[in-house]
């Protein structure tokens, strides 16, 4: 006997349609034929009937999420554009990560969820996690260079080991940012070698955002701000002596924060690119690992283009530029604005074209379009891939003394 399908009016009738679909899903359907057409216009019968009567706001707001996402055939992939990383999705369906606002404000735009599922969510209680991490922070390391304060020997130190990270992890807002539940690192690192420890980097992530909430800018970033006559700007400072710090303040004024620290052990990480998790505030951060001026202003650019073009979300890009075997789309823009922010490509190409690398040619080019000659020496010695040349003009040693205060009391 033939299945007629006609519209559902009741839970008689949706059950009888729900049956008949499992019936035709356990089947081999060939596309052209009568039943894979009857199976579509249940489908969508079904769909219309539940989104009409189906009570979201009886479920509890997760497992209206899930639902959703099943009727629209979503996986966990599909909300990562909106909620901002797979761990974050995974963390939020498992009831390991609390829903936020803008959160909730995503589901209901992108699964059409009421925004009155939500007024009676209550967050879980998830553990701290700081207690599962106590074995991993590097905790005599963060003594010597100063991030925690401890009086008396590091078999002290051990003894109150619970005290002293519950005193530096002070701000669980910060916290949980830089840090997933159980300790892993949660944010995305788009370019970092194979030997990096995620607790410790994720500590120096905290330790940022630590240094960074003390910092007041004197206006509200705002991306009209980041103008190319802004970034002309802050590439003209590279010929001054102390050009770094004046970038530091050129960039304060635009609602940026540049932040100095050195890196731990064990994270080998250039720079780092984040928004400040309460109140969305771009920081730049660098560890000055290699104290040349040429890194500096890539690095800087570099983290810089980040903010301009990959901090829509709230995701965290720490690296290790070193790296050059990546094929990250969002790394190799990065790349090329760094680039062609410091030296337009056109120039760069007639320049590096016509073979001319000699210590006066680098000054000449560098005097011409209004940059440092270390930025054109550190181009050509990448560019080459040839580090015996040039390397008494890239500015060894002439950048951690600039930042003396931020740089050496917290080595």
């Amino acid at each position: 006997m033939s299945f007629e399908p006609k519209v559902i009016k009741n839970a008689k009738d949706h059950k009888e349609a729900k049956d008949k679909i499992k019936e035709l899903l356990g089947q081999d359907l060939d596309y052209d034929s009568k039943d894979y057409q009857l199976l579509q216009v249940l489908a969508v019968l079904v769909e219309d009937y539940e989104k009409k009567t189906i009570d979201l706001g009886v479920l509890d707001p997760i497992e209206a999420i899930k639902l959703r996402m099943r009727e629209k055939g979503l996986k966990q992939r599909d909300l990562v554009p909106y909620i901002g990383s797979p761990e974050a999705v995974s963390e939020v369906l498992n009831r390991k990560r609390n829903l936020t606002f803008d959160m909730m404000k995503a589901f209901n735009e992108i699964l059409d969820i009421p925004l009155d599922v939500f007024f009676n969510y209550q967050e879980d209680e998830i553990p701290d996690s700081r207690e599962a991490l106590e074995s991993k922070i590097p905790l005599q390391e963060l003594i010597k260079k100063g991030w925690i304060t401890c009086q008396g020997s590091v078999r002290n130190a051990k003894k109150k080991t619970r005290e002293l990270l519950d005193s530096f992890f002070s701000n669980k807002a910060h916290f949980d940012f830089a840090y997933s539940q159980g300790g892993t690192y949660k944010r995305q690192l788009v370019r970092k070698g194979s030997n990096i420890d995620e607790v410790s980097l994720a500590t120096w992530i905290y330790m940022v955002l630590k240094i960074a909430s003390g910092v007041k800018a004197p206006r509200v970033y705002s991306e009209s701000l980041l103008t190319d006559k802004a970034i002309g700007n802050l590439k003209g400072f590279s010929i001054e002596p102390n050009g770094p710090k004046l970038a530091q303040e050129h960039l304060l004024k635009l609602g940026i924060v540049l932040v100095i620290l050195p890196h731990l052990k064990k994270t080998h990480i250039d720079g780092a690119a984040l928004k400040m998790p309460d109140n969305g505030t771009p920081v730049i951060a660098l560890t000055l690992r290699y104290d040349r001026i040429d890194n500096f202003w890539f690095c800087l650019f570099h983290e810089l283009a980040h903010i301009r073009k990959h901090l829509q979300d709230n995701r965290i890009i720490a690296e290790n530029l070193d790296v050059i075997d990546y094929k990250d789309d969002v790394e190799i823009e990065a790349d090329s604005l760094a680039r062609s922010w410091l030296i337009p490509q056109e120039e760069w190409e007639e320049f590096y074209e016509n073979g001319d690398y000699s210590p006066a040619a680098v000054v000449d080019f560098a005097e011409k379009i209004g940059i440092h000659p270390a930025i054109v020496a550190g181009r050509i010695r990448h560019q080459t891939q040839n580090w015996m040349i040039l390397s008494r003009m890239v500015g060894h040693n002439e950048v951690r003394k600039l930042f003396s205060d931020e740089y050496y009391k917290m080595l």
